[in-house]
């Protein structure tokens, strides 16, 4: 039994270690680089104090809110109304508050864009049987000496039950490109209604692993 026991333990030592997962896999992705984003949870008020508007942003029908929160205190509200109009927030360049926001860019540049949304149970995303209804996504706007060119993530068409969900769209910036612009926005068409959430913005600089 003794001899047993010693070839036991000699097998374990020789048996290679087992496998342990990463609890933070690092992504296929190399995007280890400062959020460009400035006031990305919308945390801080704009410098006139109006606590509808956020810090570094430019919002066109939309707000600043506390009532929904992915993190913090504060994000940006966007609704579905009845009529045609585009609704969110962007930066990337001046907004006219004396306070730069450029974000410069070179061509071949690839960049990751990703936020959370959210449409809350008691403000579902309303349609229109005939005309359909509001939908929201990210914005990816490459600015510069060619014709504006952008791209979008997935669309967030229906409520998420409260539930906050990630959304990301990622591309390359095309020649002739000397800035970007991020916008989180939400288009809506006669008959639309109910409420859209952002939050926790980020975007960051990535390179291809080799």
């Amino acid at each position: 039994m003794k001899f047993i026991a010693v070839i036991f333990t000699a097998m374990t030592f020789l048996m290679p270690p087992l496998a342990v997962a990463e609890e933070n896999p690092v992504p296929p992705l190399a995007a280890v680089e400062e959020n460009l984003i400035l006031n990305p949870g919308f945390e801080d008020v704009g410098l006139t104090q109006n606590q509808d508007d956020a810090r570094f942003w430019n919002e066109w029908d939309s707000k600043r809110s506390n009532l929904y929160s992915y993190n913090g205190q504060w994000a940006l509200n966007c609704w579905g109304s009845d009529d045609s109009n585009d609704r969110g927030a962007w930066q990337g360049d001046d907004d006219g508050s004396g306070e730069s926001q450029f974000i410069s860019v070179s061509p071949g540049t690839r960049v990751l864009f990703s936020a959370y949304l959210m449409s809350p149970d008691t403000a579902g995303i309303g349609q229109s049987p005939l005309a359909g209804g509001v939908i929201a996504f990210l914005e990816i706007e490459w600015r510069g000496t060619k014709p504006l060119e952008s791209v979008k993530s997935p669309c967030l068409n229906s409520t998420t039950g409260g539930s906050w969900e990630m959304y990301s769209v990622s591309g390359i910036a095309p020649q002739g490109t000397t800035s970007v612009r991020f916008v989180p926005k939400a288009i809506s068409v006669p008959g639309s209604s109910g409420d859209v959430y952002f939050d926790e913005l980020k975007a960051v600089i990535v390179t291809d692993e080799d």
